[in-house]
């Protein structure tokens, strides 16, 4: 049964039918309270499944398969192709957990994988297509990644209701002219409130199930997760929106190729834009964890950390190990155990936004003009990849800064060394537009760090773990003429 499962959810992976991949669980859910050993068997099969899986779909999905209209766009049409992909993480070494079972196994390691759940959720259109502006018919591509902790519910949440949301932010405008300094600044602000209603509705959602739990005496932990999402309108401008430590990164090629060349397997891209990670030692997110009364220890019971942040800085030196604490005596009114986070901003987290709230949920906005006569390449990944890129070239005592610029650069010139093979057709597979067969080797190399055939720009050794890693690559050919 289990074999035969896997190669129906493979099939209906294959083919983007994520919609039907959620009824069929929700039927299974069903019928499971029948009774029947083999149902239950049947049910739990498909669940893993579902859960090890990065993709999800939109809660507006629906719509997203119509034909294009007529008046989708005022020029001609720019080639785009994606792809996207994610292994659970795994314990590396001699003394991580040795209590999992083979029932756990996972695509990234066969007996030890680090969660039950992959934590690490995205969102991308279904091949060639994508959402329309509800006035001028534009084209708008929307791409959503999470990184989830304390499980995989809020990352899914977001992911499942971000793209309506920012949807619904393009539709409250007859136009939008992106070249415009205040047409800009409006967007800017209507993606920060589209954040901060989606955290707040989670936030209250999460309260009402923590008082309930309170009341039945049940155990409940808190939950959160990074969200980045990245909006391609009409083809010409690009729009990236991130609230923690995931990262979006955009390469360009170092010299343009000729405007007949659609793609070319030898282009070098380099990174011409980069999100700002909100790490613990983000300056603006230090700052305010400090001003409301929070702590930073590099672990429990370690000493506190008392920073000095000048808001000159680009990262507060001393809190790049910190993880962020409640002050002691701090009383969590749900009654649970309240966490630390090695972050410096998420969605979710209920606790820490009760007042005097510690995390923002406030993203970083940027809009990025791209040039009709240039390719791009767009990256999104959690931090299961981006902290575990290595330059052998690099200095080992480079700062903070220049890691990240080594490992974006790193990354995005990896992409010239992948070559196209076969499609695999299976449900751990990365899936994405039918003709991204480039695009899916690049992202199972990605995935599988150390390895996979990109094994060279990852960490040498072992390592205590090996997180969970999403990744999302899009590619932008120059727009047809």
């Amino acid at each position: 049964m289990r074999r035969r499962l896997k190669q129906v959810y493979g099939c209906l992976r294959v083919h983007e039918a994520f919609l039907t991949m959620d009824s069929v669980t929700e039927t299974l859910q069903a019928v499971e309270t029948m009774g029947s050993k083999r149902l239950k068997e049947a049910t739990e099969v498909w669940r893993s499944l579902r859960s090890t899986d990065p993709r999800v779909s939109a809660s507006n999905d629906t719509i997203s398969g119509k034909d294009p209209p007529e008046t989708a766009s005022n020029g001609p049409p720019r080639p785009m192709s994606w792809a996207c992909g994610g292994v659970r993480g795994w314990w590396d070494d001699d003394d991580a957990r040795h209590d999992r079972t083979e029932a756990d196994a996972g695509p990234s390691d066969p007996s030890r994988p680090l969660h039950a759940d992959l934590e690490d959720v995205v969102y991308v259109p279904r091949s060639r297509t994508c959402f329309y502006h509800k006035h001028t018919r534009k084209p708008i591509h929307v791409f959503c990644l999470a990184d989830g902790h304390g499980g995989r519910g809020a990352a899914e949440h977001f992911v499942k209701l971000a793209p309506q949301a920012i949807l619904a932010v393009f539709d409250t405008r007859a136009g939008w002219d992106l070249d415009s300094t205040d047409s800009t600044a409006e967007l800017k602000d209507l993606v920060v409130q589209a954040f901060k209603d989606l955290d707040d509705e989670f936030c209250a959602l999460r309260s009402e199930e923590y008082e309930q739990a309170k009341t039945n005496g049940t155990t409940i932990k808190d939950d959160g997760c990074t969200l980045n999402i990245v909006v391609i309108f009409d083809g010409l401008h690009l729009i990236t929106a991130h609230v923690g430590d995931s990262r979006t990164i955009v390469g360009q090629p170092l010299s343009p190729p000729p405007v007949s060349t659609r793609r070319s397997q030898t282009v070098r891209f380099v990174p011409v834009h980069a999100t700002i990670d909100h790490a613990v030692s983000h300056p603006v997110r230090a700052a305010h964890v400090q001003r409301n009364g929070g702590v930073f220890r590099e672990a429990k019971g370690d000493p506190p950390i008392v920073p000095v942040i000048s808001g000159r800085e680009t990262s507060v030196k001393g809190l790049e190990e910190a993880r962020v604490f409640r002050p002691e005596g701090f009383v969590n009114p749900y009654g649970f155990p309240v966490k630390n986070i090695g972050m410096g901003d998420a969605m979710g987290d209920v606790v820490f936004k009760i007042s005097p709230r510690l995390f923002m949920a406030v993203p970083d906005v940027d809009v990025l003009s791209l040039a009709p006569e240039s390719s791009f390449l767009v990256l999104m990944a959690s931090d299961g990849l981006f902290t575990v890129v290595t330059d052998d070239d690099s200095d080992a005592s480079d700062s903070e800064e220049a890691e990240v610029e080594v490992a974006n650069r790193v990354l995005l010139e990896s992409w010239q060394r992948i070559e196209t093979t076969a499609d695999t057709e299976n449900e751990i597979s990365a899936v994405g537009c039918r003709d991204a067969t480039r695009l899916k080797r690049f992202i199972e190399a990605l995935c599988a760090r150390q390895r996979g055939s990109l094994a060279d720009i990852f960490v040498k050794g072992r390592r205590r773990i090996w997180d969970d890693v999403a990744v999302v690559a899009i590619e932008i050919g120059p727009r047809c003429i």
